[in-house]
């Protein structure tokens, strides 16, 4: 089931915080590097944000989750993470287009690690295009995508 994720709810901000240290462990594994942001992120973090989370469950298990601001028109996805169990299954796919559905931008931008491949091919097929690399400290170099999702205004 997906919907609206009330991460200012305690019992669900340990979810997300659960769900969010297995992506990132993950992620850090693809790209060499055990320091990624999100993996120090605190509960408290989490509840006070005031960013959208639109998750999806399955038998009350948080399995994926899209992070995203609007500004305007405008998506900013900020994490897009999904359980590694969960990882083949269409999670990610299924909760951006429900975002894009429900919240009609018409650009969406996103940054993820240049060497997350996994998220580089994820990005590509789903119609959006790098814009540029930049290397925001030593060793860590960031991909930024934009999608424009061509609907009239």
């Amino acid at each position: 089931m997906i919907g609206i994720w009330n991460h200012e709810e305690p019992t669900y901000a340990e979810m997300v915080m659960n769900l969010q240290k297995q992506a990132y462990l993950e992620e850090a594994e693809w790209i060499g590097r055990d320091d990624l942001p999100p993996l120090f992120e605190k509960e408290v973090d989490i509840r006070k944000s005031d960013l959208i989370h639109l998750a999806e469950t399955e038998q009350g298990e948080l399995i994926g989750m899209l992070v995203f601001a609007m500004d305007g028109r405008t998506m900013d996805i900020h994490k897009l993470m999904v359980h590694p169990r969960y990882s083949r299954n269409k999670t990610a796919s299924r909760l951006l287009e429900i975002a894009e559905r429900w919240w009609i931008p018409l650009e969406i931008t996103v940054s993820t690690a240049a060497g997350n491949k996994p998220a580089l091919f994820f990005y590509n097929k789903h119609g959006f295009r790098k814009e540029r690399e930049e290397e925001v400290e030593e060793g860590i170099v960031l991909a930024h995508f934009k999608k424009h999702t061509e609907r009239e205004e």
